[in-house]
């Protein structure tokens, strides 16, 4: 990969999974990827604009790890606690340089979304169609889904879930 080339990624963490009995999309399923749409999809991911947005929204920070520097290899993340009547949820801003080139993601995650729901409204809403890979850790319990260049080239698009163990909580 050519190292003056920028990648996109952007990220969606759905870290719990409460239920599978209704597989159906929900007011939290909509609500979520309605903010994820209006947090990181609007523009490319900058760390910087997103970190303005959350400040104008008087967001409160939940993390904050690393630095951006301006050259030099790095990895910084940051974020905070974004309040819906439906639910809370966390917005997540990285970015990070090394020798593969240049990422910066957005994201959100959320502790009690349904992922089978949730995974069928946003391919619904967002149009992805098939996954690019859908892989299953080798402990059965996460799941993570990628549609490649689903925002343009170069970018990607990830939902991460428990779905895999009906299991309340992502485990490390």
């Amino acid at each position: 990969m050519d190292t003056d080339k920028i990648k996109c990624l952007a990220a969606i963490s759905v870290l719990m999974l409460c239920s599978l009995e209704n597989a159906h999309a929900t007011e939290r399923d909509a609500s979520l990827i309605n903010s994820f749409q209006v947090l990181c999809t609007l523009e490319a991911p900058v760390f910087e604009k997103i970190e303005q947005k959350a400040m104008a929204m008087k967001l409160p920070v939940r993390r904050d790890i690393g630095q951006s520097k301006e050259s030099g290899p790095f990895a910084h993340s940051k974020s905070w606690l974004v309040t819906l009547t439906t639910g809370p949820h966390e917005l997540t801003a990285a970015e990070a340089n090394g020798p593969h080139g240049y990422v910066k993601s957005c994201g959100i995650s959320a502790p009690d979304a349904n992922g089978e729901s949730f995974k069928s409204e946003l391919v619904s809403v967002m149009k992805l169609g098939r996954p690019s890979s859908e892989n299953i850790s080798k402990d059965g319990i996460m799941r993570a889904t990628e549609w490649k260049d689903a925002f343009g080239a170069g970018t990607s698009l990830q939902l991460v879930d428990a779905t895999p163990k009906n299991k309340s909580g992502a485990r490390p």
